[in-house]
């Protein structure tokens, strides 16, 4: 591997020096421009240090702005972060019927993304051990779940009142725009009350 040779100071002002000192009496009758001057440095360097080099750099001012980019790869800063989103709801619902949207998340996408949804709620029986829940989640008005059952003499026929939390997780793949998701739940078996306590559902989208 070549090794390059960097002259110091004193040895370039002793090139110049000797340079200078070769043209005689024509140096005082007419100075050197600094053109002739480089020109001879030049040459007396690239003889001392045939090796020596310096790279060019003509677009270095131009890495600095690389801290203030606002785009990767054609795509927009918005187009590539990912988005977090959430929700919870408290309210009592007495009766989830035919259906009762337990909570819903507003979330916009600047690109399209692969979406993960988790949610959970918590319902309560009202001591019936024929009642039947189901709960999705749904993105837009379409299920993207499936469907999970439960019933409430699961844990035991002596609970008058017996509470069950559902747990429910998707992962679909959602265009870019404003959307919305819900986690839905609602009574398919039996002659009782069910009720709808706590829920919370989370998002988390990557883009494509």
């Amino acid at each position: 591997m070549n090794k390059f040779f960097k002259p110091s100071a004193s040895i370039l002002v002793a090139v110049l020096a000797l340079s200078l000192a070769g043209f005689g009496t024509a140096y005082a009758a007419a100075p050197i421009s600094k053109a002739v001057v480089k020109k001879i440095a030049k040459k007396e360097i690239k003889k001392a240090a045939p090796t020596l080099a310096v790279d060019k750099a003509n677009s270095a001012t131009t890495a600095a702005t690389a801290t203030n980019a606002n785009a990767l790869g054609g795509k927009s800063l918005a187009q590539v972060q990912t988005v977090i989103a959430g929700n919870q709801n408290a309210s009592v619902v007495g009766d989830i019927g035919a259906g009762t949207d337990a909570v819903t998340v507003n979330y916009t996408l600047a690109a399209a993304s692969k979406v993960n949804f988790s949610g959970t709620v918590e319902l309560q029986g009202d001591g019936s051990t024929d009642d039947v829940a189901q709960c999705v989640i749904r993105n837009d008005g379409t299920t993207i779940s499936l469907g999970y059952e439960t019933t409430f003499d699961d844990i035991g026929a002596a609970s008058t009142n017996p509470v069950v939390n559902v747990v429910l997780t998707s992962a679909t793949s959602v265009a870019a725009g404003a959307h919305t998701a819900v986690l839905r739940c609602s009574t398919i078996g039996g002659t009782g009350a069910i009720l709808k306590d706590d829920a919370a559902l989370n998002l988390v989208a990557v883009p494509n």
